[in-house]
């Protein structure tokens, strides 16, 4: 419908510096529901795709547009 969304995300953590060391990188996907045109809901989950990440994320938003 109008209201949901389907995504996927990639994020990745990045310290300063030239250590690759550090990195990690999480991959999943995610939905959102709009209640009317300012406010959104978003659930994320996230796969660990190195040893660094963790194996299993769940996030949670609250999206407000002015």
């Amino acid at each position: 419908g109008d209201r949901w969304d389907v995504t996927a995300t990639w994020s990745g953590l990045f310290p300063e510096g030239n250590r690759v060391d550090g990195m990690s990188h999480t991959i999943g996907p995610g939905l959102s529901y709009s209640l009317n045109e300012h406010i959104q809901l978003d659930v994320l989950t996230g796969f660990g795709i190195d040893d660094l990440s963790p194996d299993f994320v769940v996030q949670s938003f609250v999206t407000w547009r002015p």
